[in-house]
């Protein structure tokens, strides 16, 4: 059993897992999660589009800019045709304070697509709405594909907005910021197998920039939460007190003929369970030993945590009865109940 800071929540859907231990419901969060790292090369997209949908929320809309009468003036105006731009500077988006320009985003897309790295890096950078990626170019014809140029623009535009609302708060950007986000996307980079000296510098610089400006938003978002978790706590430090619990599950084996466990099978399993507490008291991982030997799927024997006046509803009663009275860190003797016999952190 350990302590656990956390808020007091009561469960909404409780399940019982393979042990018959009903379990408890998942805790919220004692801290804002921290800046999602990428498991692929289309990682720094995902960072973009999940704090797109956060800021989307925060800022102001956006307004497209009004296009001219003439045909060549209206293909400028949406991002289907970028291309077509490339030698125009006719206003594409106006954000309030950000003019985006068609003959900007084309530049960034020509580089793209002449960079072999580049496209190496893009090649999953965004996905279509089944969840296919977006090559950047066009698989049939070799051209730049316009779904790529249509969604590089729509991010332009929602970064540009990021941007706004952090100069409109009067935030500002740390030298950390900046070294941080420079070492995330070498890591990208690194994970696609591109050698950062051979990436196209003006689009290295963009994720650069764009990336600071998302980590910055998140080191102070987060601040601003702990602070508030903090004064919520030293407010009412009784409500965020609860209990982490893990077990061990050792069961004793049924006889075939009655579908009860015999007396001999009974005192196996607690023999077993003695001999797995001596092994904890020599100074073995809980954590370890749970996943090699307990006849309960909990990974590590981790239950969760939960108000503790949760726990008397939550597991069944010769569970739940020694709780209390356990000191954190330390393994209870050997629980009997209806499943087994339970050694309990």
């Amino acid at each position: 059993m350990s302590l656990l800071v956390t808020s007091d929540q009561q469960p909404s859907d409780q399940s019982t897992d393979d042990a018959g231990v009903v379990a408890p419901p998942a805790p919220p969060p004692t801290q804002p999660p921290s800046q999602p790292r990428p498991s692929s090369n289309g990682g720094f997209g995902a960072v973009i589009a999940t704090f797109v949908v956060i800021t989307v929320g925060v800022v102001a809309a956006f307004l497209v800019a009004r296009a001219d009468n003439d045909d060549a003036a209206a293909d400028c105006v949406t991002p289907k045709a970028i291309s077509v731009c490339a030698n125009r500077d006719d206003e594409a988006a106006n954000t309030g304070a950000t003019e985006i320009s068609m003959g900007e985003v084309a530049d960034l897309v020509s580089i793209i697509s002449k960079s072999e790295s580049a496209q190496t890096f893009f090649a999953q950078y965004y996905t279509s709405s089944d969840g296919s990626p977006v090559p950047v170019l066009d698989e049939v014809t070799g051209d730049v594909n316009v779904q790529f140029e249509s969604k590089f623009f729509e991010e332009r535009i929602y970064l540009a907005l990021v941007r706004e609302e952090f100069d409109k708060l009067g935030y500002e950007i740390t030298e950390e910021d900046r070294t941080s986000s420079a070492a995330q996307i070498d890591g990208y980079l690194t994970q696609s197998s591109i050698i950062p000296d051979s990436f196209p510098s003006e689009v290295y610089q963009l994720l650069v920039d764009d990336l600071t400006y998302i980590t910055a938003f998140n080191r102070i978002f987060n601040a601003a939460r702990e602070a508030e978790l903090q004064a919520a706590y030293d407010a009412s430090p009784e409500d965020f007190v609860g209990t982490c619990i893990s077990h061990i599950l050792i069961t004793p084996e049924n006889d075939p003929a009655t579908g009860v466990a015999t007396p001999e099978a009974e005192a196996a399993a607690l023999a077993e369970a003695t001999a797995v507490k001596a092994r904890l008291a020599a100074g073995e991982d809980f954590a370890t030993v749970a996943n090699e030997v307990s006849d309960d799927g909990s990974p590590g024997g981790d239950l969760g945590c939960l108000p503790d006046e949760q726990i008397a509803t939550t597991f069944v009663p010769e569970f739940a009865t020694p709780i209390p009275s356990l000191a954190v860190g330390v393994v209870s003797d050997p629980v009997k109940s209806s499943f087994g016999y339970h050694l309990i952190l």
